[in-house]
């Protein structure tokens, strides 16, 4: 981890070490909350026609208290709205009990609730009167925690450490009861009384209510927020601390309508997020609402980096606001951390799992997850700290084709060809896996300094050590001499080819990788209900990459076959590709690159409450990002040396898919034997980097904005504007590639975008939403399309180069959705949403003048527009309303169509055009999600599946690359032991689907992979 050899950085590492172990032994963290009353409990609620559930769930979110109560309470219907900075449980769950007509009871930090009859009233009188006194039990010591309430009523405190208490109540209050779990409930009436002594006596009835829990809580928070958001927005919310629904994020946000996922080639683990239909590099990704860098030339984010456990909850923004950062046309993912102030109470979370693969590279190994996550708060300060270790192993096993060249074949040589412009493969078997070692800390403070003034700090260290391999035997079936060959039209059925270079090509890759965010936070709440909100982050993603790829030969004859199997091909070859003596050592390759992304950035926002129904937010941000990248390669070619000593065997090769009809088992290279023997070879130094790979790339980016929130007793609304210049530097070389001379090369370019938006909630009946939005909305090109590398060639007079003039792509979207929640944890909901995307960046080749010639320029440019637009449907239900024990029942499900009208023209180069659609938009995509959920017991089954799709924007060599239909099933279980003990079993890619890709139509195979089930089986400990 060279990162921590920064003496900074060491320095902030040992202080937030001391720190962690002085906050976890320090008395000052001793469980201060037994006293904790309602009335003295201030909480921030700004709710419109909220249900009494979600009015629950901002107190249990902010206090310590937290609501049971049975399924009659869970469907209440009355709404009811607040919008107050500094009010006291009390006063909430008063107004509460009048328009909802129900009653409370405190014990300890649990209140239940309960519906109050018709016949009763509830009169709130504002005078008081102070009573104080102390609970002790039989044996005379005290009960701290004890319960005291105002009998009828949810007024009332709990004891502090010695059993005293004092409480506020009405002046015509006749009668408390004082309550303990247990101990027997007691009246006690004052009458003219003010000191009380109250001893109690044991009893051990306990309360029987039903208190939502799990992925049922889960869903209801992600609901809850959806619901009371203005413009847009969906998330995913953890289950508890350090427990998200799934251990990789994207593939938990594959959950929501209108997101679709793209899964890496080593075993299929999700990794980026796409949104309505655009590439992933079109979403914004960032991390407590800070841009979060990445170790690629995209702008995509691999969201397998990071541990989910570290976050709350996970948001995702499809309409924009102007209080949000630009950059997203597809929308914005934000990562939440949780907050210590958040914590209701300490906490100590750890966790340990086993994670085994079917799928892997020599041999079957579980590899652990450990996690540890400790928190606590009291008044003015609070920290939550937590350290994960993962080592994972997956693998990919399939039959790939590299390309289709077209050829065409005089068979009986009599000068006219038999075949003409036939599609031949170069195929080859690919076992690719990878090793993944993954070390996270993160510690988050909190401190009040003062009554108005408050600090946070956030912070998040992630190493991650990734070890790729690739074994691949490649058939060149690509040569001259053919026969017995069948085709259907220009489609290779099968032929005997001569001559055939196989080539074992074999590579392996390690990176590692340091991601390091680090916030500070200050928040002051002003007189005159003005608020300051001001940040600021440095954030950075260093990835040292290092590659070695070597070859083994052998020429002979090949049989290649799809007439029984289109997508299992049939190779024939006298070949033994366990034989290493029938191989030769022929290439080595070495290769080198850095790859740096460092952001800094800094923001104030203002708040001001003008009135009851308006809200002004303004602000500024400034943030720099400088990414570069560093390259070397070398290679040593026509080795032709004897191959045995630098081979091993790979065996278990597809040994559980019957449709493959190929060896178990081939030769590959041993990397130990084959650097000791080849590594002094392919040495790197400055004659071998490769100027054409390197850029230096500054962006910087200065924005404010201004939002007004206007809400109505039925309209809630934001409106506002937001003003970003984007400045840019590009640094690369120029190169002649007739002389070699290298020259410098910088660039400057600077834009500017206005970005309206506005975001508007209506209410129509009781839980009947009507939601709409308009925004301006941008993303900026991927940061290796801007740099400034230039290729001269005075020969052939053609420029090839990148282009860091480009333009951001830029989009005007609609959406339009109606949401019903009849009840808690219930929707169905219908949206519909529409983009309108200009300059597409699409390649040109174009003519320009240059030292008095006239050269061909290929470049990246501005192109196309399109529109995209599309329907969101979603439904999700418990089914309490089912006897028991099928009660603990429910579902989500969402449906989603995305269709574009995106059209562009790839030149094949032979002469050929080809047009295509919008690259990773699957037209259609659903989830379907069962679950059940009672007596500790849980169990998810999870359906997701997507449409067809084009994977990438095209290569002209390598044609139109399609991934088929691909429908994914995935279980989780789990069983609480005991309250704080719990067990869990998570199988992904239960029923072992195969991905299936193909190039220009399905019968031209390109990719067949077996990803194999991964089980993740594990304790879990909370207290």
């Amino acid at each position: 981890m060279k990162f921590f050899k920064n003496p900074i950085i060491k320095m902030i590492s040992r202080m937030s070490i001391y720190m962690f172990v002085f906050l976890l032994a320090n008395p000052l963290f001793a469980n201060n909350t037994f006293g904790q009353s309602l009335d003295k409990t201030k909480v921030s609620i700004s709710l419109d026609n909220a249900t009494v559930i979600e009015i629950f769930k901002i107190i249990e979110n902010q206090t310590p208290f937290s609501f049971v109560y049975d399924n009659k309470i869970a469907s209440k219907t009355e709404l009811i709205s607040f919008n107050s900075n500094n009010i006291s449980v009390l006063k909430v769950l008063e107004k509460v009990s009048r328009e909802a007509r129900l009653k409370f009871k405190q014990v300890n930090r649990s209140i239940s609730v309960n519906i109050v009859p018709k016949k009763e009233v509830v009169i709130i009188v504002p005078v008081l009167k102070e009573i104080t006194g102390k609970v002790i039990d039989e044996n005379g010591q005290p009960l701290p925690g004890a319960n005291i309430t105002v009998k009828g009523t949810s007024i009332g405190t709990t004891t502090d450490f010695e059993g005293n208490f004092t409480l506020e109540v009405e002046d015509n209050v006749k009668t408390i009861v004082v309550s303990f779990i247990g101990y027997k409930t007691v009246e006690i009436q004052i009458e003219n009384q003010s000191n009380f002594n109250i001893q109690l006596e044991e009893d051990a009835a306990q309360l029987d209510a039903i208190v939502v829990t799990g992925y049922r809580k889960s869903l209801e928070e992600a609901l809850s927020i959806k619901k009371n958001s203005t413009n847009n927005v969906d998330a995913i919310v953890s289950e508890d601390v350090a427990k998200f629904p799934q251990s990789n994020i994207s593939e938990a946000l594959q959950r929501v309508s209108g997101i679709q996922i793209t899964r890496d080639g080593a075993g299929g683990v999700g990794n980026q997020v796409s949104i309505r239909g655009l590439p992933s590099e079109y979403t914004q990704v960032t991390l407590n609402g800070q841009a979060a860098p990445n170790a690629t030339d995209t702008r995509s984010y691999n969201f397998n980096s990071l541990p989910a456990e570290l976050f709350a909850r996970t948001e995702v923004y499809k309409s924009p606001t102007a209080k949000i950062d630009e950059g997203g046309i597809g929308g914005t993912v934000n990562m939440v951390t949780k907050k210590p102030f958040e914590l209701k109470d300490r906490i100590i979370v750890g966790s340990i799992e086993g994670i085994y693969n079917t799928q892997q590279q020599g041999g079957s190994t579980v590899t652990p997850k450990l996690s540890l996550t400790y928190g606590n708060k009291n008044d003015k300060f609070g920290f939550i700290a937590g350290v994960s270790y993962n080592k994972f192993f997956n693998t990919s096993e399939g039959y790939d084709i590299v390309r289709y060249r077209e050829r065409s074949y005089d068979i009986d040589n009599d000068g006219t060809d038999d075949f003409t412009d036939v599609r031949v493969p170069l195929p080859r078997y690919i076992s690719q896996g990878q090793e993944v070692e993954r070390l996270s800390f993160n510690l988050a403070t909190q401190f009040k300094v003062s009554d108005n003034f408050e600090l946070l700090m956030d912070a998040v260290y992630t190493n991650n050590k990734q070890v790729e391999t690739r074994y691949a035997p490649i058939w060149f079936l690509q040569g001259p001499d053919a026969s017995a060959m069948t085709t259907d039209g220009n489609f290779l059925l099968s032929g005997t080819f001569e001559d055939v270079d196989l080539k074992l090509e074999n590579q392996q890759q390690a990176n590692d990788t340091d991601i390091f965010q680090l916030g500070l936070t200050g928040i002051w709440d002003l007189e005159n209900d003005w608020k300051i909100n001001a940040n600021i982050n440095f954030s950075s993603n260093n990835r040292d990459s290092e590659r070695f790829r070597y070859y083994g030969l052998n020429t002979n004859t090949v049989t290649y076959s799809v007439v029984n199997d289109q997508k299992w091909f049939d190779i024939q070859t006298p070949t033994d590709l366990s034989d290493a003596s029938q191989f030769t050592m022929d290439e080595a390759r070495h290769y080198l690159w850095d790859n740096n992304d460092k952001i800094t950035s800094g923001q104030i926002d203002f708040t001001k409450k003008t009135s009851e129904k308006f809200t002004l937010d303004f602000g500024a941000k400034y943030r720099s990002r400088t990414k570069d990248r560093t390259y070397f390669f070398n290679r040593v070619r026509n080795i032709d040396e004897p191959f045995a000593p630098v081979s091993m065997l790979l065996d278990d090769f597809l040994n559980n898919v019957d449709e493959a009809t190929g060896p178990n088992e081939f030769l590959v290279h041993d990397w130990g034997k084959a650097k000791e023997l080849y590594g002094d070879q392919i040495p790197f130094g400055k004659d071998f980097e490769r100027i054409d790979a390197y850029y230096n790339i500054t962006e910087n980016i200065a924005a404010s904005y201004a939002m007004g929130t206007l809400n109505l007793s039925k309209l809630k609304l934001n409106f506002g504007v937001r003003l970003v210049n984007t400045s840019l530097i590009s640094k690369g070389v120029d190169v002649d590639e007739d002389t070699g001379d290298l020259s410098d090369r910088e660039v400057k370019s600077s834009y500017t975008d206005f970005l309206p938006s506005i975001n508007a909630r209506y209410t129509l009946a009781k839980n009947l939403l009507l939601r709409g939005s308009y925004g301006r909305v941008m993303t900026r090109p991927s940061l290796g399309d801007l740099s400034a590398y230039r290729e001269i060639d005075d020969v052939n007079l053609t420029i090839s180069a990148k282009n860091p003039e480009l333009e951001p792509f830029r989009a005007n979207q609609y959406d339009l959705s109606l949401e019903w929640y009849p009840k808690a944890e219930t929707l169905l909901s219908f949206g519909f949403f529409k983009k309108d995307i200009e300059s597409f960046i699409t390649s040109e080749t174009v003519d320009v003048q240059l030292n008095g010639n006239t050269y061909q320029l290929s470049r990246p440019t501005n192109g196309n527009n399109a529109t995209i637009k599309g329907l969101e449907i979603g439904y999700q239900q418990p089914f309490t309303f089912l006897p028991s024990p099928l009660d603990g029942l429910g579902i989500q499900a969402n449906y989603t169509l995305s269709d574009s009208n995106f059209e562009e023209v790839v030149d094949l180069g032979t002469g050929e055009t080809e047009s295509y659609e919008l690259p990773n938009n699957s037209k259609h995509s659903y989830n379907l999600v069962g679950y059940y959920e009672k007596y500790g017991f849980s169990l998810r089954y999870a359906y997701n599946y997507r449409s067809d799709y084009l994977r990438s924007k095209p290569v002209p060599e390598d044609g139109l690359k399609y991934r088929d239909s691909y429908g994914q099933t995935d279980i989780s279980a789990g069983y609480k032991i005991t309250e704080n003990i719990s067990v869990n079993l998570n199988i992904l890619n239960a029923f072992n689907s195969k991905p299936y890709e193909y190039i220009f139509e399905r019968k031209f195979q390109d990719n067949i992979s077996v990803y194999g089930t991964t089980f993740q089986f594990g304790v879990r400990a909370s207290f």
